[in-house]
C-alpha cells in the first residue's frame, strides 16, 4: 500500500482520476481503478470523494482554479497603463496557453464527451464563474473606454471563449493544418475576434 498524509492521498487521487479520464474515458473509469493505480483500496478514496461526480467535480473546480490564478497573474505582470484591449488579447493569450500547457485538465474541463460531464454542468451553471467574470470586467472596462462595440459583456465573454476553444481543441487533436504556422494561426483568430468587437478607427 502506498505511503502519504490525508492530503497526499487526496493529490494522488486527483492526478491518478485526471489521467485516467483522459486516457480512459468517463464510462470506463472507477473508483476501484483509481485505487489501484495508486495502490490503495477503493475504500480509502470513498474516505475523500463520496463518488465519481464527487470526484470530477473536484478535477473540474481545481483545473478553473489553476487557470484563473494564471489569467490573474497575467494581468497583474502588465504595466498599470496598460490599455483595456491589450489587457484583453493578454487574456485570450493567456486562455489559450493554459488550454496547450494543461492538456490533461482542458479535456475534462471543457471536451469529455459524456453525459455524466454534461449532467455535472447543467447542475452547476455557475461552475467557472470567476474566469467568465475577469472577461467580463475586461470588456467592460474597454467599453467604458469607447475601444469596442456596444455589446452584451456576457455574451461577448462566452462567444470569445468558444472561438478560442476551436483553436485549442483542434491544436490539441492535431487537426490544425499542418502546412500552417500555428502561432500564425493563432495570431490570426485573435485577429479575427478583436476585429468583431473593436470599434472603426
Amino acid at each position: 500500500m502506498a505511503k502519504g498524509g490525508k492530503e497526499s492521498l487526496r493529490l494522488q487521487i486527483l492526478k491518478a482520476a485526471r489521467k485516467l479520464l483522459v486516457k480512459d474515458g468517463v464510462q470506463n473509469v472507477s473508483m476501484r481503478k483509481i485505487a489501484a493505480v495508486i495502490g490503495y483500496t477503493a475504500t480509502s478514496i470513498y474516505y475523500h470523494f463520496k463518488n465519481k461526480d464527487e470526484l470530477i467535480h473536484a478535477l473540474i473546480d481545481e483545473g478553473h482554479e489553476i487557470m484563473v490564478t494564471q489569467l490573474n497573474q497575467i494581468q497583474e505582470d502588465l504595466p498599470a497603463d496598460t490599455d483595456p484591449v491589450k489587457r484583453i488579447e493578454a487574456n485570450m493569450r493567456g486562455f489559450v496557453k493554459f488550454g496547450l500547457e494543461n492538456p490533461e485538465y482542458y479535456e475534462i474541463m471543457y471536451m469529455m464527451h459524456s453525459q455524466e460531464v454534461a449532467d455535472l454542468a447543467d447542475e452547476r451553471p455557475g461552475i467557472a464563474p470567476k474566469s467568465v467574470d475577469l472577461g467580463i470586467e475586461l470588456y467592460k472596462k474597454a467599453y467604458e473606454a469607447g475601444l469596442v462595440r456596444e455589446r452584451d459583456a456576457e455574451m461577448t465573454s462566452a462567444s470569445v471563449a468558444a472561438m478560442l476553444h476551436g483553436y485549442i481543441s483542434m491544436a490539441l487533436l492535431h487537426r490544425l493544418d499542418s502546412r500552417l504556422d500555428a502561432d500564425k494561426v493563432l495570431d490570426d483568430v485573435i485577429d479575427c475576434i478583436m476585429r468583431g468587437i473593436l470599434l472603426p478607427n
